[in-house]
């Protein structure tokens, strides 16, 4: 069988923040389309200020298991979570952003790319066009797509790795990253930051000497980030990575 055909199962984490009945059915879109190769899906659930909407709509679907947070713990912490509850045997572990953003399927692209690459971390290549980079109460559409480009940049050199040819324009800060079980090592122990954690998971798998991979994957939804500029700039900051970037 080739590659395609033969592809290893592993886990889930999606991180959820549902504030109202919309980020649920956004949810259940993200849930339902998990490929065959998802043997487990951890879903970390956080509620918003006004409670928790109703799950009833969410997929009845026994690889699917359920964890409840308090609200406002952030991407990261409930993905680490979310590590408290994996089996142990799995062939890989990935995160997947619970708004819709990005279709199950995409998951198959990152786990080929695992294998054909020997990557120990894949994260998955949005194209330009499947980026929305609005941010609410900001004025200028492109001032995160700046951030972003800023921050990726400050990482890389924290890394001597800001000319590095297999990083040029790299989609560093996708919500849809892939780990082997050799990166997952230890990954439980980290102290996970509320903002960021993309480009410090980042930072700690290319400073372990682990191979890096990238993976072209779809966008099916655009969901405008509710993040203002300052929460954004404040979170990355504190990353430990730039604790010492002047």
């Amino acid at each position: 069988l080739g590659v395609a055909e033969a592809l290893p199962g592993g886990a889930v984490i999606v991180p959820a923040y549902l504030r109202q009945q919309e980020d649920v059915a956004a949810l259940a879109r993200t849930l339902a389309d998990l490929p065959a190769i998802v043997h487990r899906c951890i879903v970390v659930i956080q509620s918003g200020p006004a409670g928790l909407p109703s799950l009833a709509r969410l997929p009845d679907d026994e690889r699917i298991q359920r964890i409840l947070l308090p609200s406002g713990v952030g991407k990261w912490p409930a993905f680490g979570k979310g590590l408290d509850h994996l089996a142990g045997d799995e062939s890989w572990v990935a995160v997947v952003d619970g708004d819709g953003a990005f279709p199950g399927r995409s998951l198959r692209g990152l786990v080929e790319k695992m294998l054909s690459g020997g990557c120990a971390h894949v994260i998955g290549s949005r194209p330009p066009q499947g980026i929305d980079l609005r941010v609410a109460g900001t004025e200028g559409s492109r001032l995160r797509l700046h951030l972003e480009a800023f921050f990726n940049t400050l990482v890389l050199l924290s890394l001597n790795r800001g000319s590095d040819p297999v990083f040029l324009g790299a989609d560093l800060q996708c919500g849809l990253h892939l780990f082997a079980p050799k990166r997952m090592e230890g990954m439980g122990r980290v102290a996970w930051p509320f903002y960021g954690g993309e480009l410090q998971v980042f930072h700690d798998s290319v400073a372990a000497g682990l191979r890096v991979g990238f993976a072209p994957i779809e966008v099916a939804e655009n969901p405008v980030s509710t993040y203002a500029i300052e929460e954004i700039v404040g979170g990355v900051l504190r990353l430990p990575c730039l604790s010492s970037v002047d």
